[in-house]
Parts: C-alpha cells; sequence; structure tokens
C-alpha cells in the first residue's frame, strides 16, 4: 500500500510513513459506538461523516480518532501510541459488573462475520488495485464527481454518467457446512462467472457466508451459483447486507 500511494505523488509535497509502527488499532463497533466513547470521557459529537478524524487527548496522551464502520452499525477507530493502549482500555471496559458500558472484546474472527454480513469491501480481498470502485460498492459517498483530476478520474466518471460495470459485489449464502476458501471460482451454466473474496460461519443466517465478485448477469438475487464446476458445491446469490 505504502508503495502505490507514493507511486501516485506527483506535485504534492507530501511524505508517507507506516504508523502501523508506533501505533495500535483499537475499535470499537455496533450502534452504541458513539455513546461509549462519549462515556469514557472522549467526545466524538464533531465527527460526523465517515472517515473525518481528530486528535484528542486521553489522560495526556494524543490519540487520532476515525469515524470508521467495519460492521455496518456505526464506529470508530482509535489510533493509540504503542504502550499506552492499557490506558485507553482501562477508559473503555467496564471498571465493575454491571456498570460497564455494553463493551466486550471480540476477536478478528468474529469482527470478520460482522464485516462479511454487512457486505464491506476490504482491501486485499475485495478491494485490489485491477477492480474498479464500482464493482465493491463504493460509488455514492466514496467518489466526488465534482473535484479536480486524479489518476483514474475519466474512466470512473465514464462508468458513472454512460454505462456500468461488468461485475459487482454480492452476497452468497452456501448450502453445505463448510465455509470456503477465498479464491474460489464460481460457475453458472457451465460458465465461469466469479470468485469468492471472503467466506466466514454466519451466526446471522446459521449458515457458511461469503462475498464474491460475480458477472453481472449472475449477480441476481436469488440466482444460483456452484464452486469449482457446474456440479460443485452451490450457494444462492443474496442480497447486501444480510439480513
Amino acid at each position: 500500500m505504502l508503495r502505490a500511494l507514493n507511486d501516485r505523488i506527483i506535485m504534492e509535497d507530501v511524505a508517507l510513513e507506516i504508523a502501523s509502527d508506533e501505533h495500535s488499532v483499537l475499535s470499537v463497533q455496533g450502534p452504541s459506538a458513539t455513546d461509549v466513547l462519549e462515556n469514557a470521557g472522549i467526545d466524538v459529537s464533531f465527527l460526523t461523516e465517515a472517515l473525518q478524524h481528530q486528535n484528542v487527548d486521553v489522560e495526556g496522551t494524543e490519540i487520532c480518532v476515525v469515524r470508521r464502520d467495519h460492521t455496518g452499525e456505526d464506529g470508530f477507530d482509535l489510533w493509540v501510541p504503542r504502550g499506552v493502549e492499557p490506558l485507553v482500555w482501562a477508559r473503555l471496559l467496564p471498571q465493575a459488573p454491571g456498570k460497564g458500558h455494553g463493551l466486550a472484546l471480540v476477536g478478528f474472527e468474529a469482527f470478520n462475520m460482522r464485516r462479511v454480513e454487512a457486505g464491506i469491501p476490504w482491501h486485499g480481498t475485495e478491494i485490489q488495485e485491477d477492480r474498479f470502485p464500482q464493482e465493491v460498492g463504493l460509488d455514492e459517498g466514496w467518489i466526488s464527481y465534482k473535484k479536480g483530476c486524479y489518476l483514474g478520474q475519466e474512466t470512473i466518471s465514464r462508468i458513472h454518467h454512460m454505462g456500468h460495470v461488468n461485475r459487482l459485489m454480492c452476497g452468497l449464502a452456501f448450502e453445505s457446512d463448510e465455509v470456503p476458501q477465498p479464491g474460489g471460482v464460481l460457475f453458472q451454466d457451465g460458465k465461469e462467472v466469479g470468485r469468492v473474496t471472503s467466506a466466514c460461519s454466519s451466526p446471522l443466517l446459521q449458515r457458511p457466508v461469503g462475498l464474491a465478485l460475480l458477472r453481472r448477469e449472475a449477480a441476481e438475487s436469488g440466482a444460483e451459483v456452484f464452486m469449482g464446476t457446474q456440479e460443485g458445491r452451490a450457494a444462492q446469490v443474496i442480497s447486501l447486507p444480510m439480513s
């Protein structure tokens, strides 16, 4: 990612560095995310739009708070200097039984489940250099069609105003209990129509689900696709977010 961004610096007076070397990211996600942070004394009232960010002071430590929804229910990322994570957790986590703010620690697997169920694309899985943002649902609210020149602007604008993409990100619900591997090839009517990009076991639907990039003609909700071969494991195309 750093190399890709550096390659796109043309005339800007800017330098990039990897912030993860010196920071950890603590993410507070869910419909009560705002209340959790406000109850912990972290004011986020000024962060009203996605990706807005602001530095705030937590007991003498400056952290960067970013409004970033990873689960479809609202949320924030807290960029915290390495070594002071316990200080921030102490402000967020319940101090005694019955006196918490409804916050629970979860691992990556649970986090990813909610992300897939919500149909939120991630870099390296759904979002890749060879895909248009409109293919993975990043259009309205993510792309400006009024700002000045940027790399790829002509193609992106032409798709928006004059045409459409030939592939779309869709949800999949699999028939068997085994969670498929990302990268699995999908077929319909004997033709390859796409690939699985993410998959997990869904507590919401109580079956394996996934995200896939499918050709437009195969992306209709309710359609059936098959993994590996036309006689392979069946999956149903479902709308996003999953419900």
